[in-house]
């Protein structure tokens, strides 16, 4: 089947960078989230986070559109808490 957002591949190159670890840090801050709530919400350890906001490792996409949605009241932390109790 066609991709649904054949234009996200022009947006988001292969090998790009979505959130600097700077961008990551000063997310968390702006939303009150800690290493440990990154690390539920991204499903990996708090030591991935870390790596990630040290510029170990990038911020995988996801996490960072997830932010994103946070961030422009698209989701809310009751929505999102909901649905992750709901697939534990």
């Amino acid at each position: 089947p066609p991709a649904v957002l054949p234009e996200l591949g022009a947006l988001l190159p292969c090998g790009s960078v979505p959130l600097t670890p700077d961008e990551l840090i000063e997310r968390m801050s702006e939303l009150e989230l800690t290493v440990p709530d990154i690390a539920i919400l991204a499903k990996t350890t708090r030591r991935a986070v870390e790596k990630w906001r040290a510029g170990i490792h990038p911020v995988p996409q996801t996490l960072a559109l997830l932010l994103d949605a946070l961030k422009d009241g698209k989701i809310d932390m009751e929505w999102l808490a909901e649905r992750i109790a709901a697939r534990q």
